[in-house]
């Protein structure tokens, strides 16, 4: 175990974006894998870093290991505003099974427009957007945002190889769900997750199974490392 480790890195971050109430709801998971040689655990109070816009209201908190169930992990402020840590172990990837870090968060809206600067805090294959058909995406930053027609019902955005070094930016506007159907079809594979006083917090990020959607588009997303 350290708290450091080769060999970690970000296959996905996925945001699912709807909005309700003149708010502007997101689930974001990020699927992350631990291909250390000799495998090692990376654990500390800052397993995991991740930055979100200043104005983000966190709803709920999740987490899986490799080979384990979901349950509610902790989240702790890390610096400026919207900067985050968890404490969590990122085992070593068990098979094809890699660790999930999970949160719903809501931002104001209320001018039906939002624009997104974020960063990742590892290398990442893929930073994935998926948003209602209702709704408009436009990349900001001269970043190669592909756009993916995996599912008819939902609009999917595609940014290969993001790094530490680069902002992500993009602009959403107008208002939509997410087709409730799907959400359904997903609710038996959401991880649990607590709000900030510990109560649980799993209904506060529904969402589509939005990880297949970017395997299937890019089936090379995890590279040998």
């Amino acid at each position: 175990m350290a708290p450091k480790v080769q060999g970690v890195f970000i296959e996905a971050d996925v945001m699912e974006l709807e909005t309700a109430n003149d708010q502007l709801k997101v689930t974001e998971r990020f699927f992350v894998h631990n291909i250390s040689t000799p495998p090692t655990t990376q654990w500390s109070a800052k397993s995991f870093q991740v930055i979100l816009p200043a104005d983000a209201v966190i709803d709920g908190v999740g987490g899986q290991r490799p080979n384990g169930l979901p349950t509610s992990i902790k989240m702790d402020p890390d610096g400026p505003k919207g900067h985050f840590a968890f404490n969590f172990p990122i085992q070593p990837d068990d098979g094809d099974k890699d660790t999930l870090f999970q949160l719903a968060y809501h931002l104001p809206y209320a001018s039906g427009k939002f624009n997104f600067k974020t960063q990742v805090t590892l290398p990442a294959d893929n930073v994935a957007v998926l948003l209602p058909k209702s709704m408009t995406f436009q990349a900001t930053s001269g970043d190669a945002f592909k756009n993916v027609p995996e599912d008819p019902n939902v609009q999917t955005f595609v940014l290969k190889n993001a790094t530490p070094s680069k902002a992500v930016e993009f602009t959403v506007s107008g208002t939509g769900s997410i087709p409730r159907e799907q959400q359904n079809a997903a609710a038996g594979q959401q991880p649990g997750m607590g709000g900030a006083g510990g109560a649980d917090a799993s209904s506060a990020a529904p969402g589509p199974a939005a990880r297949p959607a970017v395997a299937s588009a890019h089936p090379s997303a995890r590279p040998t490392r």
